[in-house]
């Protein structure tokens, strides 16, 4: 089982600009969670914080689009992520990373065949296709 959990909200087909969804991070303690979310947001701001977490260091990164930062802690041997009064454990940061870019890398192609569906440009999404890219180059 891996520590990202996501889904589409399709009830009124996919939005490729928009993609609205439902997001779970359930580490080895505790569960962050939003039912209702941005997902392209929502990675963005995940990305973000594991490209700057580094060990010692708590970091804060803004969702953008949610009243709630996300706060990575790294003062640990783990890594201890904090959205609103919800605390999840992550205690493999490299699997943790890699469930985030399996994700992204899966949003993007779901998100690219919903815009082609409907004859619309591909949504840009320039930080979740760098992440994705600069990974795979890893």
């Amino acid at each position: 089982m891996g520590y990202l959990n996501w889904t589409l909200d399709t009830e009124d087909g996919i939005d490729a600009y928009d993609p609205l969804g439902h997001i779970t991070i359930m580490g080895e303690q505790g569960k962050l969670e939003d039912k209702c979310t941005f997902l392209d947001a929502f990675f963005e701001a995940l990305i973000e914080g594991v490209q700057r977490i580094e060990q010692g260091k708590i970091i804060e990164i803004d969702t953008i689009v949610e009243p709630d930062d996300i706060i990575f802690d790294y003062t640990n041997k783990h890594l201890a992520l904090t959205y609103g009064n919800q605390k999840t454990i992550i205690l493999n940061t490299n699997k943790f990373i890699q469930d985030i870019y399996n994700s992204v890398k899966t949003l993007i192609e779901t998100l690219d065949n919903a815009a082609i569906k409907a004859k619309q440009e591909i949504p840009k999404l320039i930080i979740l296709r760098n992440f994705v890219q600069k990974h795979q180059d890893s």
